[in-house]
């Protein structure tokens, strides 16, 4: 009997899925996972839940461990390990172990993407690269976040962005006991809002005494204070950064699969790239609008979660119905349900 060889690049939501899918219809099936960062199988959603007394520890977001993943699933889940090339013709991947200077050759019959995107950092902001600018993208970093603040007696932290991670970071960490200031540029947060609901949001925003300032760009970060465009500046030890994210493709590229008019890998109605066994899934992906039917991106956790499951149900000939995305979301603020 020929076992297939699935080698999945990500090992967050859409990787972790795709595994566990993998294992439940293949018992048989060599599954490996490469993460290029210490943990796997995290909820990135819970993140900025950990700065407060919602979640305790970083930890505890964390819903497998490598060595649970090989003890109850028989998959191979490799972290600190980053896929530095795709050699589609060969369907090999080569991968480098942190620390190490050796590159290993791993052979697939099905290589699965899951990269996922990373913040936004505009390096048209002086002091952008300053060590007290933090983004929020897994649980690495918010111990490093979670370290400066008390290492450097934090009481200001600017978060830049008024989508949900900047809000979700706001709530917390004021709730935390921190000064909270949200520099949005647009004339509200939440920009997926109408104008008059983004106004609740403002007042309650204003009620937890968090200062919003809108319609505002940052130009410089220093180390206690952030200079805006209007000549303006805010008392800051920490700046966050949650503008929004891009989709993570240069693997992908390389390997040469297409990307859509977003800037996303482009794939079909199964996940497959415009590469012969190569598929992909989450945030790093072009999905389709259910309504408008225009192409677009969607990063959020539980599509990526179905695009998973759906991808490997193709993979073993079960033909589920892909019908785009609405994108409905849900945030918590303070006492509002947004």
């Amino acid at each position: 009997m020929e076992v297939k060889k699935v080698v999945i690049v990500g090992g967050v939501v859409g990787g972790a899925s795709a595994a566990a899918r993998v294992r439940r219809l293949d018992e048989f099936a060599q599954i490996t996972i490469f993460e290029k960062g210490p943990d796997v199988s995290f909820s990135n959603c819970a993140l900025p839940y950990t700065f407060s007394d919602v979640i305790d520890q970083p930890d505890d977001v964390i819903l497998k461990t490598p060595m649970q993943f090989e003890q109850q699933y028989n998959i191979d889940v490799q972290v600190n390990t980053t896929v530095v090339a795709i050699d589609a013709q060969a369907k090999t991947v080569m991968i480098k172990r942190q620390g190490q200077v050796a590159t290993t050759i791993v052979p697939y019959d099905t290589l699965i993407l899951s990269p996922g995107a990373r913040p936004i950092l505009p390096t048209v902001i002086a002091g952008i690269d300053r060590p007290n600018v933090k983004t929020v993208r897994n649980v690495q970093d918010v111990r490093t976040i979670q370290a400066y603040l008390t290492e450097q007696h934090v009481h200001d932290v600017t978060i830049v962005g008024g989508g949900f991670i900047g809000l979700e970071m706001a709530e917390n960490l004021q709730q935390a006991g921190y000064q909270i200031t949200i520099i949005e540029a647009a004339e509200h947060v939440l920009g997926t809002l109408d104008d008059e609901f983004a106004q609740l949001v403002h007042k309650e925003l204003y009620d937890h005494g968090v200062q919003v300032i809108l319609q505002e760009q940052v130009t410089a970060i220093g180390a206690t204070q952030v200079q805006l465009a209007s000549g303006r500046a805010v008392t800051s030890q920490l700046v966050i950064v949650a503008i929004g994210v891009t989709p993570v493709t240069e693997l992908a590229v390389q390997a040469g699969c297409a990307l859509g008019v977003t800037g996303g890998i482009k794939v079909d109605h199964r996940y497959q790239t415009s590469v012969a066994d190569i598929y992909a899934v989450g945030d790093a992906i072009e999905v389709t609008n259910r309504l408008t039917r225009q192409s677009t991106r969607l990063a959020l956790a539980f599509p990526a979660q179905m695009q998973a499951r759906h991808m490997v149900d193709h993979l073993y000939g079960r033909t589920p119905q892909y019908q785009g995305v609405i994108g409905s979301q849900v945030l918590h603020v303070f006492t509002l349900n947004v």
